[in-house]
């Protein structure tokens, strides 16, 4: 009896202190405040269509002139395709920021899909 009274109070006296951990933070890719965090990319848009864009970065400016192709050829490995749900607020030029879910195929260029993308300048 005495041992079944002291192991009802133990267990009564553990119920309570998983409450007491901290969680730990985690992230909500399609809700979190994406501004709080660094871009993951941050380029300048050399192609783009209803649902795509294809940035390179470490590229010089003067060079954002040749063709999709030469741009790619020098910008090596530093290119990606991004989806996004509507890239019509965006033109070849841009240079954006860029936020994605973080997984990437592994292809080039990259392709990945935008939580938010910003634009830094026209």
């Amino acid at each position: 009896m005495i041992l079944l009274l002291f192991l009802a109070l133990g267990l009564w006296g553990c119920a309570g202190k998983n409450n007491d951990v901290e969680k730990p933070n985690t992230v909500d890719e399609t809700s979190s405040n994406d501004r709080e965090r660094v871009a993951d990319i941050e380029g300048f848009i050399i192609d783009k269509t209803e649902k795509s864009i294809t940035v390179v970065w470490n590229v010089p400016e003067k060079d954002l002139s040749l063709s999709k192709r030469e741009i790619l050829e020098l910008a090596m490995p530093n290119a990606s395709i991004v989806s996004y749900s509507d890239t019509s607020d965006f033109t070849i030029g841009d240079h954006v920021a860029i936020w994605t879910t973080g997984t990437y195929l592994e292809s080039y260029p990259s392709q990945s899909t935008a939580t938010t993308i910003q634009l830094i300048e026209k």
